[in-house]
């Protein structure tokens, strides 16, 4: 599997929309961990992924959502920092 980039979006909010209506995740910076969506979790980076881009950034993902493409992505993202 492999993880498709796209450009960073202009409106973050809207992001976020998308990303709590099931439609991807989306790598974030901690100040923007607190809008609230429904549906919407924030889950923190491990600590070397973190160091690598210098920045503290989050994973934000549809709140249950267990599908094994997902589970994949967020495995192979937070492993790479191992």
């Amino acid at each position: 599997m492999s993880l498709k980039r796209l450009p960073e979006p202009d409106d973050s909010l809207l992001t976020l929309a998308n990303v709590a209506r099931g439609k991807g995740m989306a790598l974030m910076p901690e100040s923007m961990c607190v809008s609230m969506h429904q549906g919407l979790c924030y889950r923190p980076l491990d600590a070397a992924s973190a160091k690598k881009l210098n920045i503290d950034v989050y994973i934000g993902v549809r709140k249950e959502d267990h599908r094994p493409q997902v589970m994949a992505a967020l495995e192979k993202m937070l492993a790479n920092g191992r």
